[in-house]
């Protein structure tokens, strides 16, 4: 990461001068981070602006940063990945006169392998690894650290053997992020179940807008006494009173080697709530953290 003064301030000197004198279209490397606090945020973004980086930004726990070289940007990501292996990096090349347009362009933001997430307003399309959210006044657009976790996690069990032959199931719906990111990552048919109002209307909302993955989705105005199983798979971002309250329901109708993907409560509140799921048959497979909270990825033990 070390590269001279001199050098650096030639490069943004020249690549202003090019983009003020001839306007000229030309390739941005636009890469970008989201960390676990503002000090590790503040420390990366003054290694990037010494490997070369044109402009760098930290928002909140966001880092932005632009290239005016790809090859640079992606040598200084490879020798910072060595050394911050945690750290998720999210790379684009945009095609722009003025790197100043560069961040006006929507990023779909990744949260977990394989999926990327849209706010709608950003205009950005659905595809085959990215949903469009459109929160509404419903919980979930996807930004919550909670909701992060139990899509992360659902990456992950995605990438494991679900059986065959069951619901899946996303309980306490709110704007349907979950259902929809369990039917894009998977091809099949998910219930959504949540009692409030607002979480029917923006689940048709994002139903219509994420035209692979809403199809096979299911609204039902219901809490989880509703699901009568079988269950493949739950996923459930909810507080951990309301988990406790559900979590017995749930572990009765999930098929053996089914999942609970958990996520809503607080990381002093882990352990607890990890051994009363233990003793419901559910046995922890994964666990994340992320600004104070927690998920856990349980499976239920094969009969």
């Amino acid at each position: 990461m070390r590269l001279s003064v001199y050098r650096e301030r030639d490069r943004r000197e020249t690549v202003n001068n090019i983009a003020r004198i001839n306007h000229e279209i030309r390739p941005w490397l636009d890469v970008r981070a989201r960390l676990e606090n503002s000090a590790q945020a503040q420390r990366l973004g003054g290694l990037l602006r010494k490997a070369g980086a044109l402009r760098v930004m930290v928002q909140e726990l966001e880092l932005w940063s632009l290239w005016p070289d790809r090859e640079l940007g992606q040598e200084a990501l490879a020798r910072l990945a060595q050394e911050e292996p945690g750290v998720r990096w999210r790379s684009r090349v945009v095609e722009a006169a003025d790197p100043a347009r560069v961040w006006q362009e929507p990023f779909p933001e990744e949260v977990g392998e394989g999926l990327c997430l849209a706010p709608a307003w950003t205009g950005c399309p659905a595809g085959p690894q990215a949903l469009v959210i459109d929160a509404l006044i419903a919980f979930g657009g996807g930004d919550h650290p909670s909701t992060r976790l139990n899509l992360n996690l659902i990456c992950q069990v995605c990438q494991r053997e679900i059986p065959a032959g069951g619901w899946l199931a996303d309980v306490g719906s709110g704007t349907g992020v979950l259902a929809l990111a369990l039917a894009l990552k998977t091809g099949r048919r998910v219930v959504a179940v949540d009692p409030d109002p607002a979480a029917g209307r923006a689940m048709a909302r994002n139903q219509a807008l994420n035209p692979l993955a809403g199809p096979l989705t299911h609204f039902v105005r219901a809490t989880h006494a509703a699901l009568a199983g079988p269950l493949a798979l739950a996923a459930a971002n909810l507080p951990e009173p309301i988990l406790r309250t559900a979590a017995g329901h749930l572990a009765a109708r999930l098929l053996p080697g089914g999942w609970l993907l958990a996520s809503g409560f607080r990381r002093e509140a882990e352990s607890g709530l990890a051994g009363y799921l233990a003793g419901l048959g559910l046995i922890p497979r994964l666990a994340q953290g992320s600004e104070g909270w927690s998920g856990l990825a349980l499976q239920k033990g094969m009969a």
